[in-house]
């Protein structure tokens, strides 16, 4: 009978502490940026690119749909197109960041809303000078009216750089239950938009613009 109370004061204190615990995870403090403060810190310039800006907007190349942000809910969304200036090669790259795991979606979302579909995935990695190599998901994508390109996508949440969706919600929540606080996370997509460009030519530029976000976010892209 003794054991039986022990072990219901155990079980009690349990229930109290883990109720707690969810208290102040929902009354933890909200992580408050703007896609304005994106835009000042995610590469404008890379050596030996120009960023094609949009008209309505010179910080960008082109708004994403609304249909992304409603489906996504972040915090912002940076989408930069860089040309070659010695050269054919384009490259369009999207920044999608965020301080809930929900916004982190199958990549596919985001993807079919600019009409563009995966056909295939492998792994890869892209060299960087400053952030060793980072692991990345490469993918065949095709589009209507663009054809076939090669991209790739992946994240960086609390830990690092992940290439899956999965490998970043982990990380978040993780985190969220450690400190009781919201964490971060960011997707990025580029496509090589020229014709010519090889998947080599495509994790090359992917490590350069990784390098110079390195460099203009202080770290944080």
């Amino acid at each position: 009978m003794e054991g039986l109370r022990k072990r219901t004061i155990f079980l009690a204190v349990g229930f109290i502490a883990v109720g707690l615990g969810f208290r102040a995870f929902a009354q933890a403090s909200h992580i408050k940026r703007t896609e304005k403060w994106m835009q000042t810190v995610t590469p404008k310039e890379i050596p030996g690119y120009r960023m094609e800006k949009s008209a309505q907007n010179p910080d960008i190349s082109y708004q994403s749909d609304k249909m992304v942000y409603d489906t996504l809910v972040p915090y912002g969304i940076v989408a930069r197109v860089f040309q070659q200036e010695k050269g054919n090669q384009v490259y369009d790259v999207n920044v999608i960041a965020s301080s809930t795991k929900d916004s982190f979606h199958d990549p596919r979302v985001c993807f079919t809303a600019q009409g563009w579909n995966i056909d295939k995935e492998t792994s890869a990695t892209v060299q960087t000078e400053t952030r060793g190599e980072v692991k990345v998901t490469l993918a065949e994508m095709s589009h209507a009216k663009l054809g076939k390109h090669p991209a790739v996508f992946f994240y960086k949440g609390p830990d690092g750089f992940t290439p899956t969706t999965a490998g970043l919600k982990i990380q978040m929540l993780k985190h969220q239950f450690m400190t009781l606080r919201d964490q971060e996370g960011t997707f990025y997509r580029v496509i090589a938009l020229s014709r010519d460009c090889t998947t080599e030519d495509l994790l090359k530029f992917t490590g350069q613009w990784l390098d110079e976000a390195n460099k203009v976010s202080d770290g944080f892209f």
